[in-house]
């Protein structure tokens, strides 16, 4: 991964959010028993469908890499009156304190990992959070948003913030991205502050994505077009359902 992604985009973050999947993610998740259930959020970000799951009924662990996100997303829990368990972790090392029913990843979180090994290794990770037989759900980006983001720029303007996004495709489906934001200090009104990120992710193809299932003990139960509106080789993200073997 390259470095902490949104660690310094942590205080606008969820009002730029505005093609995150939250809602079909939720409205996906009806089909799934939530009660009683313990649910792993692999790059949690800010904890908003984190503290939805948690108000299902389901025990939650959100995991993110950012410290800076979780402790937005502790923060939105709290209002909230929602309990959720918060860990600080690269999910190329996840390590959990007991096994859970279900992983769940969203918003492309999985692209953050770059190499095939790497990824090999992070449903490795996730085949030994599970309990036998334990679901993971994940999306990450399709072929459409790829072509989108091939010499890609555009914003979004708020009363008191805008953020600027620039983005290339490499050759081998390397996507690099530059994020420029301007938002208004709390402190001194009036003030705007400026924050430059630069993050990296990487594009696989639907086969390389089963391939690695298969390979480190999952049984892939589905592959999803946006969330079933698109064929896969269409669509602006894809979605995975597999269960752990064994």
């Amino acid at each position: 991964m390259n470095g902490l992604p949104y660690a310094g985009f942590a205080e606008i973050y969820d009002g730029f959010m505005s093609d995150a999947p939250y809602e079909d993610w939720l409205d996906w998740l009806k089909q799934v028993d939530l009660g009683d259930r313990l649910v792993a959020d692999v790059g949690c970000g800010t904890g908003t469908l984190t503290v939805q799951l948690a108000g299902r009924g389901a025990s939650v662990i959100g995991i993110d890499q950012s410290s800076a996100m979780l402790t937005a997303a502790s923060a939105r829990a709290m209002e909230q009156r929602t309990k959720v368990t918060w860990m600080c972790q690269d999910m190329r090392a996840l390590i959990l304190p007991e096994q859970v029913d279900i992983i769940l990843s969203t918003c492309d979180s999985l692209n953050y990992v770059l190499t095939e090994n790497d990824l090999r290794d992070t449903f490795r990770r996730f085949y030994k959070a599970l309990k036998p037989a334990g679901l993971v759900y994940f999306d990450m980006l399709g072929p459409d948003r790829v072509d989108r983001l091939t010499d890609g720029v555009w914003f979004e303007l708020h009363d008191d913030a805008e953020v600027w996004f620039t983005s290339e495709v490499r050759e081998g489906g390397l996507i690099e991205y530059e994020i420029h934001g301007y938002f208004e200090s709390e402190a001194v009104p009036g003030l705007y502050q400026r924050v430059l990120e630069q993050h990296t992710e990487q594009f696989y193809p639907v086969e390389t994505i089963l391939r690695l299932l298969e390979e480190t003990g999952f049984t892939v139960d589905n592959v999803l077009g946006d969330f079933g509106r698109t064929s896969p080789t269409k669509a602006d993200r894809l979605v995975f359902t597999a269960h752990k073997r064994g």
